[in-house]
């Protein structure tokens, strides 16, 4: 499943949170803005702490391979920066 929607995501993982965690073998892609973020109330901190409450396995994605992920929260601050995440339950990414 993919979720891009300009700050609001954690909006999503909180109203589809049952399913989620009644579901395995489910692959998240998950853009994360930490302006929008921001400006919808939260941050990329709390959508991180929510998607491992979720029991969720994360890397972030970035051209030319992966990157580890609190140094992408901190590079990403306010601006224009995102990331994709990838969010990965029940079985191993690879």
């Amino acid at each position: 499943m993919k979720i891009d929607v300009q700050g609001f995501e954690l909006s999503v993982l909180k109203g589809a949170a049952r399913t989620l965690a009644r579901s395995s073998g489910m692959m998240l892609l998950v853009e994360v803005w930490p302006s929008g973020l921001k400006a919808a109330g939260t941050s990329a901190q709390e959508l991180v702490y929510t998607l491992s409450q979720l029991d969720f396995r994360l890397q972030v994605l970035q051209r030319g391979g992966q990157a580890n992920l609190e140094e992408m929260i901190a590079l990403c601050g306010e601006g224009d920066s995102y990331y994709n995440l990838a969010a990965f339950k029940g079985h191993n990414p690879g």
